[in-house]
Formats: C-alpha cells, structure tokens, sequence
C-alpha cells in the first residue's frame, strides 16, 4: 500500500507541475518580425547572407511556384493575405544571366524574361522586372523572399522548387494548376 502512495504523490506533484506551466504567462515578443532598414524595406530580422555561390546552387536552374504569402504591417509584423480578383504572385525561372518571370493576370498568362544580377551583401536580385526582391531563406526545395507589389506593399512570399513538368508547362504558357 505505501508503494501506491508513492505513485499518488508523484502524479500529484506532476499534476501541479502541469497545471502552473499552463497559466503562467510568458513574455510576448513585441519586436517586429521585419523592421524597416535604412534604404525603407522591411528586412528579415533573422536573415542570414545568401552568398551568390548559394544562390547559383539553388536557384539558378530551378523554376519556382509560389505557396503562400503573408502581408507586411506597418508594425513590421506579418498578417493573413489572401489575392483576390484576376492577379496573383510571380513565379520565377532563374537561369545564368536572366531571370523568367510568369504571373497570371486578367485572364491570359503572362512571361516575360529580363536581365537581373545578384547582390549577396543585401540578398536582393535587382531586375528591371523585379520591383523589389529580397531573398530571406534559400535552399533546393524552398524559397522564402520579400516582395514589393505595388499599392498591397511589403509581401513574404513562399516559395517551392517547380517539378521539370511544371517548369515546362509554364514555359509553353500554361495556366498553373489550382488557380
């Protein structure tokens, strides 16, 4: 019978354990997540160089197709976002020295290839087709970026690597699949 005792002690003193850890209240990080820099982007408060090596690696060869976005505050915070109407995100194809930029917009899809080059001290691709780009995260199955778009402002963006097929069916200027 003491051996049950025991027991009983141990899942009560467990039980009170559990239940302080629940209720207490930690501190909430009220830091924003992309505070705005020098030049007026927002950057990624835990951004990690991206050296052009890296990007050539990852990137340049691969298409990639967007998954999800999240809108900027002014707070430096991250909200909801969802497109609404006829527009949504650029995909990307990076080769050597040009970049292929596919989006669908008012029913028709859209490609067009520029020049971009990239500057591995900021982590941004500069393209006369790219208003803003800053890359947050890069590895060879994802992509997470910093966008500018226009009247909607800051955008995160997620991207995935595009399969062959995929990558091929958006250069023959098929719609993407699911939009």
């Amino acid at each position: 019978m003491k051996f049950w005792n025991g027991y009983k002690l141990v899942y009560v003193f467990a039980f009170a354990l559990l239940t302080q850890a629940m209720t207490c209240e930690g501190d909430i990080d009220t830091e924003p997540i992309y505070p705005m820099n020098a030049k007026g982007h927002p950057e990624y408060k835990w951004l990690v160089t991206v050296s052009a090596e890296q990007f050539n690696k990852y990137a340049v060869g691969s298409g990639w197709k967007w998954k999800n976005t999240e809108r900027i505050t002014e707070a430096g915070t991250t909200e909801s976002f969802v497109f609404t109407g006829n527009g949504y995100p650029m995909e990307y194809y990076f080769t050597q020295d040009s970049v292929w930029i596919f989006r669908y917009y008012q029913d028709r899809n859209l490609r067009q290839c520029t020049t971009f080059s990239y500057d591995e001290t900021e982590n941004l691709v500069e393209s006369p087709g790219i208003a803003y780009m800053q890359i947050c995260s890069l590895d060879s199955l994802r992509m997470m970026t910093i966008e500018h778009a226009g009247y909607m402002g800051y955008l995160v963006n997620h991207y995935e690597r595009m399969m062959p097929f995929e990558l091929n069916a958006r250069m023959l200027g098929f719609e993407p699949v699911g939009r």
